[in-house]
């Protein structure tokens, strides 16, 4: 069973492997450190749990809904959180879990909560198997429309795969305003909306690489970003939001965009906010090209960013790693991020590549990363998640989405090979907070060091082909 550690001073730490659990909220400050809770594990030390809070210097105009200039809130007291889904029966220190975080977005919105993602299955799995947090998240949507909550969910166009039957029974009871993006009509390629974010009264939210998804709670492990009180922050993503709404409403992308959807922060002009007492930089970034405003930073460029500026270690933890465009025919080679771990190599950056593993890896892949791992500084190992007492498909893998330098912090919504950055919705939060990469280096290295790591063997195993599966 995954655990969590007693730290001092950690009210919002779950300390079980179910993920409903009591959360009590700590007091908000204006400013300091709230919580810094380290474990030890091995010779490594992991850090489990962050909240820092502070003050933005954010400028610029604010929008609601509609495009309309309304008067920006000030932000006091914003925290920052890590948290996790370790799957049942992984034995892993881990912080507050993502379906408790969900709880406490929907729990807590009075005006608003808006929600983008790649499909929605809260309910259609068992309470034997772990399916309870979903099922109470569901719950929790059509609570909080039943308090005047308005409830919206932009999402993929429903499928056999994914007949999004949730989102469809949510918007015939009148508890969410549900559109379906299709790529197909909207730009004109087969792609899929992968963005995973909730938004709490544009004040709070989630992102990370979770699917609204039962399984994403408890079988699957998964990492995000949780954000409080902090409106700069949180509107940017709304903003992620509202591109999809639009273009899921109209099936067409808008020419010009329309000035409340372009981007106010960016790698050139990040939100400078207080954090632990210091200035931090922080800011969204987006994807693909052809759903991207002016004012943004593209996903892709902002991972290459990061990669170019680090001076002494990059450690990655991804489910997919391919640097070709794998879901169309025929595939292409993409270079851009390989490049990019090349190029820092070559500087003499220490790069560690940890690679969720399992019977839906793309066979290929193996190979790219071998090519990898012959560099020196380069060391590539896979995670396993071991299997479930019973059979549950596409569960059991370690799906994160994130990367961490000695500069800074990216934690995004997609896999790394081509088709994600192309033609694929996701967004990035970007964080050059030292706490907040202290706590992802701590992360890190738990899974690093844990039992269910272990070298990348010499040979490619054979695996089914590569596909948008349901943990993707």
């Amino acid at each position: 069973m995954s655990r969590s550690m007693d730290g001092v001073d950690s009210p919002l730490m779950s300390r079980s492997g179910d993920a409903r659990v009591e959360l009590q909220l700590a007091k908000r400050r204006r400013c300091g450190v709230l919580l810094l809770a380290l474990v030890a594990l091995g010779t490594a030390a992991a850090m489990v749990a962050v909240i820092v809070a502070g003050e933005s210097d954010g400028d610029g105009p604010c929008y609601d809904d509609a495009g309309v200039t309304i008067t920006c809130p000030e932000d006091l007291g914003v925290e920052f959180q890590i948290v996790e889904s370790i799957p049942l029966g992984v034995d892993l220190p881990h912080n507050m879990t993502i379906a408790d975080t969900f709880l406490e977005l929907l729990g807590s919105a009075k005006e608003s909560v808006n929600i983008a993602c790649f499909y929605m299955t809260f309910t259609d799995g068992n309470v034997t198997d772990g399916a309870g947090p979903g099922i109470a998240v569901y719950d929790a949507i059509v609570a909080a429309s039943k308090r005047g909550v308005q409830v919206r969910i932009v999402t993929t166009s429903p499928s056999d795969t994914f007949p999004q039957l949730d989102a469809k029974r949510l918007a015939a009871d009148g508890h969410a305003e549900v559109r379906f993006l299709n790529f197909k009509e909207a730009i004109g390629v087969d792609g899929v909306l992968h963005t995973k974010v909730m938004v709490a009264d544009n004040s709070s939210f989630y992102v990370g690489s979770a699917n609204m998804d039962w399984r994403s709670l408890t079988q699957v492990k998964e990492l995000g970003a949780y954000v409080r009180n902090s409106h700069e922050l949180a509107r940017q993503v709304d903003r992620g939001f509202q591109i999809m709404w639009l273009v899921a409403g109209d099936e067409k992308v808008p020419e010009p965009w329309p000035t409340y959807l372009k981007g106010q922060y960016s790698a050139d002009n990040p939100l400078k906010i207080e954090l632990n007492g210091t200035m931090s930089e922080a800011f969204i970034s987006h994807a693909p090209p052809p759903l991207t405003p002016p004012g943004w930073t593209p996903d892709i460029d902002d991972i290459r960013r990061h990669m170019e500026a680090a001076e002494e270690f990059i450690h990655i933890e991804m489910m997919d790693y391919v640097p070709a465009v794998i879901y169309q025919t025929p595939s292409t080679y993409w270079p851009y991020i390989d490049d990019a771990i090349r190029a820092a190599a070559y500087r003499n950056v220490s790069i560690r590549m940890l690679i969720g593993y399992w019977e839906h890896s793309a066979p290929v892949q193996h190979q790219y990363l071998e090519s990898l791992a012959v560099l020196p500084q380069v060391t590539v190992k896979y995670f396993e998640v071991p299997p479930y007492k019973v059979p549950l498909p596409y569960t059991r893998v370690a799906h994160d989405k994130w990367f961490v330098t000695d500069k800074g912090v990216f934690i995004g919504t997609s896999n790394w090979t081509g088709d994600y950055f192309e033609n694929t919705c996701g967004m990035g939060l970007s964080l050059n907070n030292t706490r907040a990469r202290d706590i992802m280096v701590g992360i890190h290295d738990r899974d690093w060091n844990s039992q269910y790591t272990h070298p990348m063997p010499p040979m490619a195993v054979a695996a089914a082909p590569a596909q948008r599966g349901r943990a993707t």
